[in-house]
């Protein structure tokens, strides 16, 4: 390719390939089998999100795995990587882009899995949640289960109430009835901890 003829969007192509290939131990594999598929727009995003990655990933090398069979189809991953990647070019803030760069480093770390079905509905949900759900998912990692009504400054309650509803809906957390108020306007307050894959969310996307 001819330097001289190469425009702003081969650039950024060019450092999003060398990017990919520079993640230590399969950055070639993954590279070939990445731009074997997807030759699509970039965002200038890409290139500090993959430096941040390699960056973190240089950390933890004696824990990525060789690719031990090239033959398994890895179509699922690649297209959950094709997937973070579109998602990080539109996200609005750092923060979340941080949790689709963890989701991005520990699906490769399994690289040598058969499925990935948790991740890849991991990113889809990644991909809709806003940032006070967030917070709430935050608030309840030290807490086993909290009973009572949950409020956020600068939030409507009816729109706290509704993203714990959300969360429940994703199986993120479990929801119980803590108590009930009869009466003219019976009440009932709610419970809620984080369920088992709402842990392992936390763990593929927080860490």
């Amino acid at each position: 390719m001819n330097e001289e003829n190469l425009t702003p969007k081969d650039y950024l192509g060019l450092a999003i390939e060398a990017g990919i290939g520079a993640i230590p131990v399969i950055g070639g594999p993954v590279q070939t089998l990445y731009f074997g598929r997807q030759n699509e727009k970039r965002f200038k995003r890409i290139e500090k999100f993959y430096e941040s990655l390699n960056e973190d990933l240089s950390k933890t090398s004696s824990k990525i795995e060789e690719i031990e069979n090239t033959h398994i189809n890895r179509d699922q991953l690649m297209g959950i990587l094709e997937t973070i990647n579109e998602e990080v070019e539109k996200a609005r803030s750092q923060s979340k882009i941080d949790l689709f760069k963890n989701l991005y480093k520990n699906s490769l770390l399994k690289i040598n899995n058969t499925t990935w079905d948790e991740e890849e509905y991991f990113v889809e949900i990644l991909s809709r949640l806003t940032p006070l759900q967030i917070n709430l998912i935050v608030f309840f990692i030290p807490n086993k289960e909290f009973k009572g009504e949950i409020t956020a400054n600068g939030y409507d309650q009816e729109f706290v109430d509704g993203s714990l509803n959300i969360l429940t809906d994703y199986g993120l957390l479990e929801s119980t009835i803590a108590s009930i108020e009869l009466g003219e306007i019976g009440k009932q307050k709610m419970g809620y901890r984080l369920s088992s894959l709402g842990r392992k969310f936390v763990t593929q996307t927080l860490s």
